[in-house]
């Protein structure tokens, strides 16, 4: 029997940090309030998404500190029930849970994010599901974004470092081993912005 560590990074979804005191400035045009206009997907592949249920009427962008690293600021996206609730959330300013973390990227070019949804080792090698998360603006009045969401599982990985059954697998070297590999799941989120924060 053994234990399995993914190492939590400012890429991991693990872990809960605000900062507690008003909106996190994070450099982007994109922050605010989006009603959920389509959501989509498909579990058996990647093709035809299909109609969804989204976990709420609304979606907020806001910026967020990673607990790793306070001096980094990334764009955070959380589900939320109403407008009120969207505008308090971003004020906590968490490091979302249950959405979106884009750590790289730009309004003109789009931002990236990974969420590690588990993991394991065969063989002594690790593997893991990971999302990747893109987040395009498409523009217009109100402005409007789209957000794909693909879950792939990794290709095999060497572990950071090995004790007795303990592996350390670093979330880092499970998004380098996405790359290639083939595509389990989608979903599609568009959303028009109702008000910024």
């Amino acid at each position: 029997m053994f234990r399995k560590l993914c190492l939590a990074s400012t890429l991991a979804v693990a872990g809960c940090a605000g900062s507690g005191g008003g909106v996190v400035e994070v450099d982007t045009e994109l922050t605010g309030v989006y009603r959920i206009d389509r959501y989509v997907g498909n579990q058996d592949g990647c093709d035809d998404p299909a109609s969804a249920l989204a976990p709420d009427d609304f979606l907020v962008l806001y910026g967020f500190h990673p607990p790793t690293n306070l001096d980094d600021v990334f764009l955070g996206g959380n589900f939320c029930s109403d407008i009120s609730t969207c505008q308090k959330l971003a004020k906590t300013a968490p490091q979302p849970q249950i959405g979106y973390s884009f750590v790289t990227g730009d309004d003109q070019n789009g931002w990236d994010g990974w969420a590690m949804l588990g993991g394991d080792v065969r063989g002594g090698q690790c593997l893991a599901i990971v999302q990747e998360h893109a987040l395009v603006p498409v523009g217009g009045t109100p402005l409007s974004i789209r957000i794909e969401t693909r879950t792939v599982e990794t290709a095999a990985f060497e572990p950071s470092a090995q004790d007795g059954n303990e592996v350390e697998c670093r979330v880092a070297d499970a998004i380098a081993a996405v790359s290639g590999q083939p595509c389990l799941e989608i979903l599609v989120l568009e959303a028009s912005r109702e008000t910024s924060l």
